[in-house]
């Protein structure tokens, strides 16, 4: 049996419930870029007594097609998540 704390309690409740059921659903948030590292391909700098393997050398080459697509992705990744920010950007700009 319900009690009045309950029944008021469960109509305190109901709205959000249903005001949930009835926004829009947002489309999914697209996947992060991550770029690649190449431990055996990456470049290797002695410095002030350390050294150090830079694993991601390889994306300094621009004429590269690896390089090429994984820029391009990655602007259209910010392109999609930053989509709601796009009327700020313009009234900053």
């Amino acid at each position: 049996m319900l009690t009045r704390t309950r029944v008021l309690a469960l109509a305190a409740f109901a709205p959000g419930v249903i005001l949930a059921q009835q926004q829009p659903t947002t489309p999914a948030t697209p996947r992060s870029i991550v770029a690649a590292a190449w431990p055996r391909c990456g470049a290797r700098f002695d410095e002030h007594g350390t050294v150090r393997i830079d694993q991601y050398y390889w994306l300094r080459d621009r004429d590269n097609p690896e390089v090429i697509k994984y820029l391009q992705d990655e602007n259209a990744y910010t392109k999609a998540v930053m989509a709601h920010t796009e009327a700020l950007q313009d009234r900053l700009v």
